[in-house]
């Protein structure tokens, strides 16, 4: 140790904390920002609780009762800006058909659209059909339409939401 140093941190490991410091708590800043928004935007994933949506106009033994195909409605749900829904399909009629869930208005009046469907069924047959929607931020659906498509001919619902 020379006469003009003195024992501890020296001016120059002061400066390059201080330096650091200043640049890099910004850069650390702003990066959680943006991916926060990215996150938010894009991902939204695995914020808040899932809302449980019950149909208002009943019908969820067979939605379209009118047709020999079966349409059991199995749940709805929303998740912040995503909206599923799952609606089991069996062919019990004797022609090839496909189920449809689509478009989507909102509570506001706002069409969301989109039709969601299946491959074609043969009789016998069933499926799963889960279909999602991103919704416009802050809005709950209101109904979506089911349908039913045989030989070209198609039957169609309108599937209402409580509020």
């Amino acid at each position: 140790m020379t006469e003009n140093e003195q024992p501890g941190i020296s001016r120059r490991t002061i400066i390059r904390v201080l330096v650091g410091g200043g640049i890099g708590i910004p850069i650390a800043v702003e990066s959680a920002t943006l991916l926060g928004m990215l996150d938010e935007q894009f991902g939204g994933g695995g914020e808040g609780d899932a809302t449980t949506l019950s149909l208002a106009n009943g019908g969820a033994d067979d939605l379209l009762s009118e047709t020999p195909q079966v349409e059991r409605f199995v749940e709805a749900t929303q998740r912040d800006r995503k909206f599923v829904a799952k609606v089991d399909f069996r062919n019990a009629g004797d022609a090839p058909a496909t189920f449809a869930l689509g478009p989507v208005v909102t509570g506001g009046d706002i069409r969301v659209d989109g039709v969601r469907e299946t491959e074609t069924i043969e009789p016998g047959d069933r499926t799963r059909l889960t279909a999602e929607w991103e919704l416009p931020r802050g809005s709950e659906p209101a109904e979506v339409e089911a349908t039913t498509t045989v030989d070209g001919e198609s039957t169609t619902r309108t599937l209402q939401f409580e509020t």
